[in-house]
């Protein structure tokens, strides 16, 4: 899994003296990039996808956010995690295996935003850290999206970065990464930046529509991610003060470029990471909060309960 080492810097000129000539084979320089999110009403445009964390206090607890699928470490002294959606069993990596929570996630059903004209695909990522003493920190290392004809793909290639099944056939299209063939994009995230255990969204990721362009809304999509591998940064400034940017529409607060991230542990704890779309996060009908309003005066006061192997 990536992230884990230092940046590959570009071989040395290898050769004899005396020779009169020699070839030169070098490996690209590699460039890691942190986007720092840990604050609320900042974005980043990371080959042309916005990543964004909202300012909102939605309850995205379970049974309100209903994920395709959820990710945690199964090594409780692990702090990488990584994971996709399919209904393909066994999961592999650190996938959970929940039917209900994770499955095959059908392009139809991915919800659609329209920024300043472009058209967006939508994910929203709800994380579960610990808190306090900068251990609520998670870095989101991996992002990917593929297309497939089928929905129960089981052999993701770690390092090839392909899907298929694991005889080999039926390979998923890779229709976006966050990295590049020279970028390594990581984005730093805060599990405390919202009032109480489950209170908002912690980050949405829109996708540009264009990248599924011929699709058909009835291929399946696989959005495979990997958290933790940044680890324990020290030393480093608090959190950064960005200035307001060009307008992005309904998208609030300051774009951010790549630089340091806040001290802090980065890697994987706690509970489950989850991915959802807006079209299955369950918002219950005005007459419900009417009557929630009469019998239920304390819900205001409510936190999501997490679950826990």
């Amino acid at each position: 899994m990536k992230k884990l080492t230092n940046p590959k810097l570009l071989n040395p000129l290898l050769g004899v003296l005396g020779l009169a000539s020699c070839t030169v084979i070098a490996s690209p320089i590699i460039t890691n990039n942190a986007y720092d999110l840990t604050r609320i009403n900042r974005y980043a445009v990371i080959n042309n996808a916005i990543f964004a964390t909202p300012d909102n206090d939605t309850t995205v607890g379970t049974g309100v956010f209903d994920p395709f699928v959820r990710i945690q470490a199964q090594n409780g002294n692990d702090t990488v995690e990584n994971g996709y959606n399919t209904d393909g069993r066994p999961v592999e990596f650190d996938t959970k295996d929940q039917n209900r929570w994770t499955h095959s996630l059908l392009l139809s059903t991915v919800s659609t935003k329209d920024v300043n004209g472009t058209l967006y695909r939508e994910f929203f990522l709800d994380i579960n850290e610990s808190s306090g003493q900068g251990e609520q920190y998670l870095s989101l290392d991996d992002f990917r999206i593929f297309l497939g004809s089928v929905g129960d793909l089981d052999n993701y290639n770690l390092t090839t970065n392909t899907l298929s099944y694991a005889n080999g056939t039926h390979t998923a299209t890779k229709v976006y990464d966050l990295d590049t063939s020279t970028t390594n994009n990581t984005i730093g995230l805060d599990y405390s930046n919202f009032s109480g255990s489950g209170k908002g969204i912690d980050l949405t990721v829109l996708v540009p529509d264009s990248v599924f362009t011929g699709a058909n809304n009835q291929q399946y999509v696989y959005l495979y991610s990997s958290f933790g591998g940044v680890g324990n940064i020290v030393g480093n400034s608090s959190k950064k003060n960005n200035s307001p940017p060009p307008s992005l529409g309904p998208l609030p607060g300051a774009q951010v470029s790549p630089g340091a991230l806040p001290a802090g542990n980065y890697g994987a704890s706690a509970g489950f990471e989850e991915w959802s779309s807006r079209s299955f996060l369950a918002v219950p009908e005005p007459a419900t909060y009417w009557l929630l309003g009469i019998g239920m005066a304390g819900l205001l006061g409510l936190r999501r309960l997490r679950a826990y192997p």
